[in-house]
């Protein structure tokens, strides 16, 4: 029989991927009590890939969420820090820029009406920490990493791109927080009570004053339990780790579909895939398809023994954009989910602004509109959902 749990928090964060983990250090870092509940491992989830790419938006079209993300991407070096001095880990940080090929004219000339662009909306981080460049040719040492005839009009380089090591942000993550907030294991949830703010898990019941949802797919799961109708999906993802030894400071390349990046921890991740259907939650063929391609635009990879294929399933919002807000009619409910491919780049900012939803502030870093769980879930409200 199941054991009671009779206990009370400021704040329950379902979820211990990077957007729950993020949640909860802001949460803590704010003087909140908070318990995160993980239904597997903390970081078993899409978060916990191989890949960490973190790259910006193109410059144009120019919206609240570029300049989100742009905002992240600029915080996260003296964040990095930060969190590797709190818990004595390395998150596997690095600005390394990125190098993207162009494959014709027409690549060309987009490319180079985007470099004025950038340096108007990338505003006060242009020419310092951040450029966006068309280059004619690939960089001197790096051939045997981006071939040259993948590139013949050309190559796009921007410095803001970087990239990090998914699982070491994670594992640092949550030693930052060992101490400062309860972190359960095993605890899947299995019923919400969200006028009361209960949580119902096997192991019993948690009531906390405002229950973060940040599980992912799970989110997406249980706000469908919430208003009687689907709100949010799951993209799969697959990427594989291959044995190469890369220069120090790689940038990020990007090109036919992928991402290369080096890690420190050695290795070089290629990824990943885009599937919005499929038949298996697990590696396939299409990987297959990608390291194929991943060598063919990287001969240094040509021979690179695999040594870690990977499949996950990334939760995606209606619109792309993430659902982040207390939800309309439930104020003690706190959506953090749908960071599909940049969620390990936002989180940090995501974590900001759900403590400053719960103590009632407004974040340094204003959520763009299209985050607001009103614009995901108004035709629900039009429609009179039975719970919101």
């Amino acid at each position: 029989m199941a054991r009671a749990v009779a206990e009370r928090v400021d704040v329950l964060v379902i979820g211990g991927g990077v957007f729950g983990l993020s949640a909860a250090r802001s949460c803590v870092a704010a003087g909140l009590g908070v318990i995160v509940a993980e239904a597997d491992r903390m970081g078993s989830g899409a978060s916990g890939g191989i890949v960490g790419a973190l790259v910006p938006h193109r410059p144009e079209p120019w919206r609240d969420f570029n300049r989100f993300q742009l905002d992240a991407l600029t915080d996260l070096p003296e964040r990095m820090a930060a969190l590797a001095a709190d818990s004595g880990r390395d998150p596997g940080y690095a600005r390394t820029g990125r190098l993207s090929p162009l494959a014709d004219a027409g690549q060309r000339a987009r490319a180079e009406a985007q470099v004025d662009v950038a340096a108007r909306n990338w505003g006060r981080n242009w020419n310092s920490d951040a450029r966006f460049e068309v280059l004619d040719a690939v960089p001197d040492g790096l051939a045997d990493w981006l071939a040259p005839e993948s590139c013949p009009h050309g190559v796009i380089h921007d410095t803001l791109s970087a990239r990090v090591a998914p699982r070491r942000y994670l594992s640092a993550l949550e030693a930052a927080l060992a101490g400062q907030a309860e972190l359960r294991e095993g605890w899947r949830c299995v019923g919400l009570d969200p006028a009361a703010g209960v949580a119902r898990f096997g192991q019993g019941e948690i009531s906390a004053g405002h229950v973060v949802l940040a599980a992912g797919t799970g989110a997406f799961a249980l706000l469908e339990g919430l208003i009687g109708r689907t709100c949010g999906s799951g993209v799969k993802g697959q990427a594989a780790l291959l044995s190469v030894e890369a220069p120090e400071g790689l940038p990020v390349i990007q090109g036919d579909g992928l991402y290369i990046v080096a890690h420190p921890q050695g290795g070089v991740a290629v990824g990943s895939t885009s599937e919005k259907t499929w038949d298996e939650p697990g590696c396939d063929e299409r990987l297959d398809a990608l390291i194929a391609r991943a060598r063919r635009l990287s001969p240094a990879l040509a021979q690179a023994e695999v040594t870690e294929r990977w499949a996950g399933i990334r939760p995606r919002a209606p619109g792309n954009a993430p659902m982040v807000g207390k939800l309309p009619r439930l104020e003690r409910v706190v959506m953090a989910a749908g960071g599909y491919k940049i969620g390990l780049g936002i989180a940090h900012l995501i974590g900001d602004a759900v403590a400053a939803m719960i103590r009632g502030e407004a974040p340094r870093h204003p959520l763009p509109a299209e985050f607001a769980p009103e614009r995901h879930l108004a035709r629900h409200l039009a429609r009179g959902a039975a719970v919101i």
